[in-house]
């Protein structure tokens, strides 16, 4: 408890740092791109940061000099890469979309543009820096519970960008917003999956009996069968209710139909993907 504590502190500290480089750096892409600046901005980062290094120093000493090493790994695996890439992936996600939709010719709003994009540098900086702190260890279950959980994560969010370039088609009001969506989180979440689940299978490739029967893989891969299967399920329903009322009633409902058919489509492309990889690894 001591340690979760500690963790916290330091945690705390770190992400008061981020948020004050990510002003900062926001203040900076604003003065080159001749947009108005933020007020204070300049002054609150200073602050933010006075106050955030010492909390940051302190407690991560603190926490090294009296937690084990698989707590220190697990705790940097946690604050230093897994929450950053959550949130780095959600700032560069709305930085591409507004890129696709200016390029595209669309009405792209520029507001925050600056603030998603200095989001998403600072913690691409900070995902590197705790990257580099946690190399040279041999891959253990840990490092497998970590791979398997950025993989999960990132298939989540391509399934969701499949789901709404599907629905984009077929919803003729909303298809310029949800296709430039779905494409700008496809760009944000496959790179990310491809590097992980890479990993994965090259160590299937060195060591197949540990890998395979490793407990955490084989929750990853029945978790992303199950879980699919059961919302392609929930969401089939609702298609058939659609081509029936059509049939019976008239009137093929497209917007009532795209998002149910584009979770349908993206939840069953995930399960039949991960359901052969289990199957091969089977035969």
């Amino acid at each position: 408890m001591s340690n979760i504590h500690r963790f916290i502190g330091w945690f705390a500290g770190a992400t008061g740092l981020v948020i004050a480089s990510t002003n900062v750096l926001e203040w900076l892409i604003e003065k080159a791109t001749n947009q108005p600046t933020g007020e204070r901005l300049i002054q609150e980062s200073v602050i933010a940061a006075s106050l955030s290094l010492p909390t940051l120093l302190f407690y991560w000493q603190s926490f090294d000099s009296r937690a084990s090493l698989i707590e220190i790994r697990g705790y940097r695996y946690l604050g230093g890469q897994v929450i950053p890439a959550l949130f780095a992936t959600i700032a560069a996600t709305f930085t591409v979309n507004t890129l696709i939709t200016w390029v595209s010719g669309g009405d792209a709003n520029w507001d925050e543009t600056a603030s998603t994009t200095a989001a998403a540098i600072v913690l691409f900086v900070t995902i590197s820096f705790f990257r580099r702190l946690l190399k040279g260890f041999e891959r253990d279950e840990l490092t497998r519970v970590y791979q398997y959980l950025i993989s999960a994560m990132a298939m989540v969010g391509i399934a969701i960008s499949i789901g709404a370039v599907i629905a984009g088609l077929l919803d003729k009001a909303d298809r310029n917003d949800a296709i430039i969506f779905g494409a700008s989180l496809i760009v944000t979440t496959f790179p990310t999956w491809w590097l992980h689940w890479r990993k994965c299978q090259f160590a299937m490739a060195i060591d197949f009996e540990v890998e395979h029967h490793a407990p955490i893989r084989r929750i990853y891969l029945y978790a992303l069968v199950g879980i699919p299967t059961l919302v392609a399920l929930g969401s089939s329903v609702w298609v058939v209710f659609a081509f029936f009322k059509a049939l019976l009633i008239g009137g093929l409902d497209q917007v009532q139909l795209s998002t149910p058919l584009g979770i349908l489509i993206s939840t069953g492309l995930v399960a039949l993907f991960h359901l052969r990889v289990l199957q091969k690894e089977r035969d």
